[in-house]
């Protein structure tokens, strides 16, 4: 497991030198940088990297804008993981070059995430966006501070890059929801599935210490929040830093372990023990993992979905494709038939399992018989829902290399796919009618006004009215079905059970 680093002197020091010297003061007299922005795109560990961002930017006295034209730092934490993500990057940069260029005022424009640990990219940024002064890295999060040092107090870009594998711990986070909040227990990943640019962007596998974990989370508990999302590029390899070594331990540790983790005989050492840890904290009614790989998932895990109820009841599975041919294309290490075993050990001992999953249509070398087992698959599984996505060639890839479907062929599948999973969520919601649920409510609805949203323990969503008389966010309520929708249900309210 990787070393933790808890580095006061680059981070918390740093951050209060910004405070004390003429970055402070000029914030004060209303001369210098006072508000910032960020806007992130991608995955919820982006999400999470941003609540960092944003927590060091507040410690350093700086206060948080609405939108671009309100904010004198924006920051735009980048995703990598779809081609369109280069358009949509390049797309704001553009916006904001205007903005720069029209504002001024002194205007800091920083680029973070994925996209910064590829080097044309960077080069490109360096050469044709110049009003960009900050690149940071994933790896990099913890040397913000460093960064604006160099932009306010010694005026000078901050445009060096980094790919040193890290853990720093310690830094301060600015959580955006009251409900639910992001824990990221691991970094960076050992697969390298033959799409996937993670390993490249994110780094080999790196995973916190247990202890650090189980304290953040202590701590979460005591500040209300009632349920966290652990999360991970293969969230259920935690501690499986050193590979086939490390998962032949995971595969010979069984329930017992699980027991005397929950006892505080022994410490957690795979991924179901620190969740058996993790479920004795007191407060913590709900706890929420994204994204495990089937490969990871042994025998104890399933132990763990029976013994300790605070897991989660919705299991998100990627399958990728249903069709052996291709998930050995794809280097994803399971077939299959063991998947099918995965499922159906999971749903034994948790029959209300909502299962959910990812899957990638037209993969290079997909024949119309591979879809269709994609088909049939989607149609065996009964998925609740899943993220379905065109394949998209990253550069560095193995499967960038090969040559892509015509587009009109990979369109088709899709349409064919997308309707058939529709229905298959559609009915998950018909199932659902007259039923009375425990629910956590997220917050007044975007489209429906006077309309919040709530979900479930296995993650499905609902809608109803509540009285305008509270805020209602992350309040545990019961509420009773009473309409199935396409993509979620109505409900009523019966009663509330939190204060």
């Amino acid at each position: 497991m990787m070393e933790k680093i808890t580095d006061e002197n680059n981070v918390l020091q740093m951050m209060e030198d910004l405070q004390e010297n003429n970055l402070a003061r000029q914030v004060e007299e209303g001369k210098g940088p006072r508000r910032f922005f960020i806007q992130t795109f991608g995955c919820q560990q982006n999400e999470n990297d941003s609540e960092k961002l944003a927590g060091i930017l507040l410690a350093a006295g700086f206060t948080q804008a609405l939108d671009y034209s309100d904010a004198d730092i924006i920051l735009i934490n980048s995703c990598s993981i779809r081609e369109n993500a280069d358009d949509r990057l390049f797309g704001h940069l553009g916006i904001l070059k205007k903005q720069y260029e029209d504002s001024g005022r002194q205007l800091v424009v920083g680029v973070c995430g994925c996209m910064v640990t590829r080097p044309q990219l960077v080069e490109k940024i360096k050469r044709s966006y110049r009003h960009v002064k900050i690149l940071l890295t994933p790896q990099q999060i913890h040397e913000l501070p460093a960064k604006l040092h160099r932009v306010f107090i010694e005026r000078k870009s901050a445009l060096e890059t980094s790919m040193e594998e890290r853990i720093v711990e310690d830094i301060p986070q600015a959580r955006e929801r009251k409900f639910r909040a992001l824990v990221s227990i691991m970094y960076g990943c050992n697969h390298f599935c033959t799409y996937c640019v993670v390993p490249f962007a994110r780094g080999r596998q790196r995973s916190r210490r247990a202890g650090e974990i189980i304290r953040e989370v202590q701590g979460l508990a005591a500040e209300g929040f009632s349920e966290i999302m652990l999360l991970g590029q293969n969230v259920n390899a935690w501690g499986l830093d050193s590979g086939h070594k490390a998962l032949k331990f995971a595969r010979s540790r069984g329930e017992a372990e699980l027991l005397k983790v929950a006892k505080a005989e022994l410490s957690p050492e795979t991924f179901p023990e620190l969740l058996a840890a993790l479920a004795q904290i007191p407060g913590i009614k709900c706890i929420r993992y994204m994204s495990p790989h089937p490969r990871d998932f042994t025998a104890q895990m399933v132990s763990c979905l029976k013994l300790f109820p605070e897991v989660e009841s919705r299991l998100h599975l990627p399958l990728q494709s249903g069709s052996d041919k291709i998930l050995k294309d794809m280097n994803r290490g399971y077939d299959l038939e063991s998947f099918r075993q995965l499922v159906n050990a999971c749903r034994e001992v948790r029959p209300e399992l909502a299962l959910t999953t990812d899957i990638i249509v037209g993969f290079p070398s997909e024949t119309e018989s591979d879809f269709e087992a994609t088909l049939a698959a989607v149609e065996e599984f009964k998925f609740q829902s899943a993220y379905t996505f065109i394949f998209s060639p990253r550069p560095g890839t193995r499967a960038a290399k090969m040559p892509e479907l015509p587009a009109d062929v990979t369109q088709a599948r899709f349409k064919r796919l997308l309707e058939l999973q529709n229905a298959l969520t559609y009915d998950s919601y018909k199932a659902l009618l007259g039923s009375t649920r425990e629910v956590l409510v997220e917050g007044p609805s975007k489209q429906q006004p006077g309309v919040y949203t709530a979900r479930d323990h296995a993650f499905h969503l609902f809608n109803l009215s509540l009285p305008p008389n509270r805020d209602w966010e992350g309040e545990r309520l019961m509420i009773k079905v009473s309409e199935a929708r396409p993509f979620s249900a109505e409900a009523e309210l019966s009663r509330v059970l939190s204060a």
